[in-house]
């Protein structure tokens, strides 16, 4: 059963995450308009933990306030976070509506 109230679309999006400061790099690899999937192997934060993502989108870096949701870990590393997006832009929500 789909505990999700908006549908996945896969992606495969390079993205900064700002956190604490600093810029680490990922991936989104799906999205919809309110979460997303977020592959990184530099990042160690507790649950619920808000930070910024960048990603470009039409030449225009977008700012967008996420909470961290999951942490999906491999033996040894981490493979992934569930993101919740807190207030997403509009111009990220028409991106969402055009794919």
């Amino acid at each position: 059963m789909e505990k999700r109230a908006f549908v996945r679309i896969e992606a495969n999006l390079k993205v900064q995450l700002n956190c604490n400061n600093s810029d680490v790099p990922g991936t989104i690899t799906n999205l919809s308009k309110r979460g997303m999937f977020l592959k990184t192997t530099e990042i160690a934060y507790p649950i619920d933990f808000e930070f910024d993502i960048c990603l470009l989108l039409n030449n225009e870096k977008l700012k967008i306030p996420v909470s961290l949701r999951r942490i999906i870990m491999s033996p040894d590393s981490y493979h992934g976070l569930g993101i919740e997006i807190i207030d997403p832009p509009q111009k990220y929500l028409d991106y969402i509506e055009g794919l």
